[in-house]
């Protein structure tokens, strides 16, 4: 009965592990991490200061793991991150059907594989920037 119990324990503890690190939710405590890893391995600044943060996504296995970071800021603000982002100040960009520079990143920094920067004009001063990262 004692061993069956332990077994049980273990598997249980090793299901969880696996939810856990393949979880496709980015839970609060996580958020940060998921910013300054998406941040690095696509060459950019941080994030503004004054921009609104609208979502942290994650998908893939702990061998593919890609990040989404959304968030909204004003002209002045985005243009100052682009020139303090060192993969975009110096990358061409292609407009795409509704209106968005888009940014390739490729490769990435620090091994990952890259992914894209889209940067939409909402509004005379407003713009949603989408920054999509991916490991492999």
């Amino acid at each position: 009965m004692k061993k069956a119990l332990l077994i049980f324990l273990a598997l249980i503890t090793i299901a969880t592990l696996y939810f856990y690190i393949s979880f496709n939710v980015v839970l609060p405590w996580n958020e940060s991490n998921a910013i300054e890893t998406t941040l690095t391995w696509g060459g950019l600044a941080p994030l503004p200061s004054n921009s609104n943060l609208l979502a942290v996504e994650t998908e893939g296995s702990p061998f593919t793991r890609e990040f989404t970071i959304e968030f909204l800021c004003s002209e002045n603000c985005i243009n100052s991150w682009i020139e303090n982002s060192k993969r975009l100040r110096e990358n061409e960009f292609t407009i795409t059907r509704d209106g968005s520079r888009l940014y390739e990143i490729l490769p990435g920094e620090d091994g990952a594989f890259g992914g894209k920067v889209f940067v939409k004009k909402l509004s005379s001063d407003s713009y949603n920037i989408k920054i999509n990262m991916s490991w492999s």
